[in-house]
């Protein structure tokens, strides 16, 4: 009887530790997925950054050509 106490005690600490052990992880991956999400969008701003430049330069040399020819 106190050998199946012990083991029963035994078998919750294992699962408590398990069980800290996958949140833990989980925080982990979280925090990695918020770092690749914020990299992947300061990217796309990057992107569209320059895609407002050169749309503004193909505007401006339309605008050019219009005039000049």
């Amino acid at each position: 009887m106190i050998e199946s106490t012990a083991a029963q005690a035994d078998n919750q600490r294992f699962e408590l530790e398990a069980a800290y052990l996958t949140l833990s992880s989980n925080l982990a991956l979280a925090a990695f997925n918020v770092a690749a999400l914020r990299g992947q969008i300061a990217a796309q701003q990057a992107a569209d950054t320059q895609q407002q430049s050169n749309i503004q330069t193909a505007s401006r040399m339309q605008e050019f050509f219009r005039r000049n020819l």
